[in-house]
């Protein structure tokens, strides 16, 4: 297979990754960017416009990429490099990061009740990082990091760092999914909540018309938080069911 940007995409050679490496560490500089505007989303993904797409589409379709260009990326730099087979820790990495986007990119949209729509300008960002990430992941896990079991075992802490690395990958997995269940029992709770409103509205003769509520998580880590998860710009909690 011909690499879709040759030497770049994906980055068969040293100095290119390098440099792909480097511009990807400024993205954390692009945060400080929100000093300067009043605005902040907070998670939402869209504001009324023509522009926005379906909630649950896009988002897969914005995620998936990330696992799918880390597997594409991993394959091409050994096979560049002339690594016929990776230690098993890179494939374990590899496996761990697409059970994670299984869960993120295909399960978590089609098990929410509901999604906003997402702008089209969030979607291009996400899609963005989603395809950076997996790059600079991959080319490191096809041939940059580690690649023997004898490159491995050189670390001072060798096996043990990585068997408890995995373990808080799986404990971070499972607080991931009982958290996000407890948004998504907010966004049910509010679905029942709606329904009985717009019937109540019909029964009446009105014309049905409900209004978003805000609400905080309660159960779990989220009893933890310093500060509520985000303020719009009125001062009320952006957690908005929806």
């Amino acid at each position: 297979m011909k690499p879709l940007i040759q030497d770049w995409f994906p980055p068969t050679k040293q100095d290119n990754y390098e440099t792909i490496l480097f511009l990807w560490t400024l993205f954390p500089m692009a945060a400080s960017l929100q000093w300067l505007v009043s605005w902040y989303g907070m998670g939402k993904t869209s504001v009324e416009s023509r522009l926005n797409l379906p909630g649950r589409p896009g988002w897969i379709l914005m995620e998936v990429p990330g696992a799918v260009t880390l597997l594409y990326t991993m394959w091409m730099v050994s096979e560049e490099k002339g690594i016929e087979d990776l230690a098993w820790q890179n494939k374990v990495l590899a496996g761990l990061f697409v059970i994670h986007y299984s869960y993120r990119a295909i399960m978590y949209p089609l098990m929410a009740p509901s999604m906003s729509p997402i702008h089209i300008v969030v979607w291009l960002l996400g899609l963005f990082f989603q395809v950076m990430n997996g790059t600079c992941l991959g080319a490191w896990l096809g041939g940059y990091g580690p690649v023997t079991r004898q490159d491995w075992e050189a670390h001072p802490l060798g096996t043990l760092q990585f068997v408890v690395g995995i373990a808080v990958f799986y404990i971070g997995l499972a607080g991931n999914y009982i958290h996000d269940d407890e948004l998504r029992e907010i966004r049910r709770q509010e679905l029942r909540r709606q329904e009985r409103i717009l019937a109540q509205q019909k029964r009446e003769g009105e014309k049905g018309s409900v209004e978003k509520v805000y609400r905080l998580p309660q159960a779990g880590l989220f009893r933890s938080r310093e500060e509520p998860r985000g303020r719009s710009p009125t001062g009320r909690p952006t957690n908005v069911v929806n």
